[in-house]
């Protein structure tokens, strides 16, 4: 394929994938309609329900470790845990991200980055083996990828000129490729994945933010005092009404020698806009399968611990799924690191108690069904791998001192029994 043929359709993608990350860093606008005055356009602001609906599901996807000791201790150097979370969160609002792993060269070691389908588009077979990949770098530089080579090119008098590149790029890498693409959902009608942001959540927050504005302009219009007054000539109380809400109003009898009736009308109530944006937040949360409270959602009568956890299940069994779907991704990064494939470690995506974990692993030590030095019992307390050679060395240290205070009883014993038989030999 060409490069202007990458290039448009990278440029395909383009309004979709704006259109997601201005829903997700709630820069979107939505058309207010005829109810609501052109004036309140400022007033109308973005809901934040599609940040939430992303960022709770990153929340559960963290990893514990890549299941290598050189995978862990290289991945404390680059900042891995910013690193895994960009993957996450861009593959989350796009359908698809991509890291980019550029080998090392002479001083420079192993480039990662993170790329976004803004900037980045290729084609992956059914097994997810790079074809091809283009990454605009900038306005007049790109850089394109296959399986064993990597090539930059320079826009110069309209043509696209080969500026520099690398060869063997699979084998460098330790067989792994120079681009992983992280795909959220695939299927097989829509193989480069699938936005957690969908059509139909993105429709209910419009309708919220609709919503948000017709209640500012039910406050504004129809919230502040207003007053009936009958038995009296418009024109006699127009001054006076126009004086202000505090004046004190003074009314003459009229004709018949009748006093005016003066009546306060209550305020227009903003409960109906409150029970349709409760309606439109407990939508989205069925859509995006969160509790209805992560969108504000509140009962009078506070929650049970059962009824919390009952609330997360959906939400917990989609994030294991995410967790499955990206974990070969990850065991690609840790093979081009190590030369190894290792599959990561996630964290559990439910939300136990540490009290809970820690007397079930207590249990599972002192049952002696896991033993109690295994790393499995750290990986289950989710115990971060530059905390485990901590760990490790004071265990070392509490097996030494115990070995020496068994040496120290021992030569005390056979001290003591040295002196028995003396003083036996004596007698």
């Amino acid at each position: 394929m060409v490069i202007d043929e990458m290039l448009r359709k990278l440029d395909s993608y383009k309004y979709a994938n704006r259109r997601q990350r201005a829903y997700y860093e709630g820069r979107y606008s939505t058309p207010l309609g005829f109810s609501v005055p052109p004036e309140l356009k400022f007033f109308a602001s973005p809901m934040d329900w599609p940040r939430t609906i992303v960022d709770v599901l990153d929340e559960r996807m963290n990893i514990v470790s890549l299941g290598d000791d050189a995978a862990d201790e290289f991945a404390v150097g680059i900042g891995f845990e910013n690193l895994y979370h960009q993957a996450h969160i861009e593959a989350f609002i796009h359908g698809i991200s991509y890291m980019v792993l550029t080998p090392a060269v002479a001083d420079s070691p192993l480039d990662i980055r993170i790329a976004s389908p803004l900037d980045m588009t290729g084609e992956f077979d059914n097994r997810g083996v790079l074809k091809w990949a283009i990454s605009r770098m900038a306005e007049d530089t790109i850089v394109v990828y296959t399986l064993d080579e990597i090539v930059e090119y320079r826009r110069d008098r309209g043509a696209w000129v080969k500026h520099g590149g690398m060869v063997n790029v699979s084998a460098r890498l330790n067989g792994a490729q120079p681009v992983i693409p992280f795909v959220n959902q695939p299927r097989p009608g829509n193989p480069y994945g699938a936005s957690e942001i969908t059509r139909a959540i993105r429709g209910h927050c419009d309708s919220a933010v609709r919503t948000m504005a017709a209640m500012e302009a039910n406050r504004e219009f129809n919230s502040g005092k207003a007053y009936a007054i009958l038995g009296v000539d418009p024109d006699e109380v127009k001054g006076k009404f126009r004086a202000g809400i505090d004046s004190i109003w003074a009314l003459d009898r009229d004709r018949s020698g009748d006093l005016p009736q003066i009546q306060e009308l209550s305020p227009s109530s903003p409960m109906p806009y409150i029970d349709q944006i409760n309606l439109l937040a407990r939508t989205v949360a069925s859509a995006a399968a969160i509790p209805e409270s992560y969108l504000g959602v509140s009962t009078s009568n506070p929650t049970s611990a059962e009824a919390i956890n009952a609330s997360e299940v959906r939400l917990v069994r989609r994030a294991a799924r995410r967790q499955a779907g990206f974990s070969h991704c990850w065991g690609a990064f840790t093979q081009a690191v190590t030369g190894v494939y290792r599959s990561p470690v996630w964290e559990a995506p439910e939300t136990p108690t540490l009290a809970a974990t820690a007397d079930a692993v207590s249990k599972l030590a002192g049952s002696g069904i896991i033993p109690a030095g295994s790393p499995v019992l750290l990986d289950m307390l989710h115990v971060p791998p530059r905390d485990r050679a901590g760990i490790d060395d004071a265990r070392a240290e509490d097996e030494a001192r115990i070995t020496a205070l068994a040496a120290q009883s021992l030569q005390a014993s056979d001290a003591a029994l040295a002196q028995v038989e003396k003083t036996r030999h004596d007698l």
